[in-house]
């Protein structure tokens, strides 16, 4: 981050850290690799939640290439760049880990390594799945009480994305389990628990 580099999200550091200054902890938003409907659809859905759940945000670029230009075009394109403008902060990059905890939920597609920076976070999560292993990981971000599980991105609404976030910013419980799971993952030596795992398993199951 340090270094400006856009491959470990240090591209916009000083944008990133000016915002975050400027009022209460956001909600992040973003997708990764994933790209549904289309990009402009994804960040109008993003700014419309936004918008009426009255709540800052970062958007994340990823490969559907999020940008204010996307907001160009629809009915409403004047309201959504007065809002974001006040409210918003565009980035192509971001650092996960030392983002997420600073915000107040976080939006993503339920992707291993996202999933997994967003529970260490201690940060409630809106899983919106886009395929694969995404939905069993938005299931269990919703069965542990940290999140809120929902349907396939291409069908959420503004109306179902604004819900959720409200209730990931306002209720109480999930905030706290949350924030404890958190601090249970951070706890751990994965590194080394994942080295015995290996180790146990040649040296007791693997026939030389």
């Amino acid at each position: 981050m340090g270094r400006q580099d856009a491959n470990f999200g240090g591209e916009d550091s000083a944008g990133l850290v000016a915002f975050l200054a400027q009022g209460p902890p956001p909600v992040y938003m973003g997708w990764g690799s994933m790209v549904a409907v289309s990009g402009r659809h994804m960040a109008c859905l993003a700014v419309r939640s936004l918008m009426k759940a009255n709540l800052r945000g970062i958007i994340l670029g990823g490969w559907a290439k999020l940008e204010l230009s996307s907001l160009e075009g629809q009915q409403d394109t004047e309201e959504m760049l007065g809002y974001a403008r006040e409210n918003l902060l565009f980035v192509q990059s971001a650092p996960h880990e030392w983002l997420f905890p600073q915000c107040s939920a976080i939006v993503h597609h339920g992707g291993a390594g996202t999933t997994a920076a967003a529970l260490r976070s201690g940060v409630p999560s809106v899983v919106t799945p886009f395929s694969f292993d995404q939905f069993d990981n938005a299931q269990l971000i919703s069965n542990h009480g940290v999140g809120v599980a929902m349907r396939q991105f291409a069908k959420v609404t503004v109306a179902d994305l604004a819900a959720a976030l409200t209730r990931c910013t306002t209720n109480a419980n999930l905030i706290a389990t949350a924030r404890l799971l958190g601090e249970k993952l951070r706890s751990e030596d994965g590194l080394r628990n994942a080295v015995k795992v290996i180790d146990d398993f040649i040296v007791q199951e693997v026939d030389s």
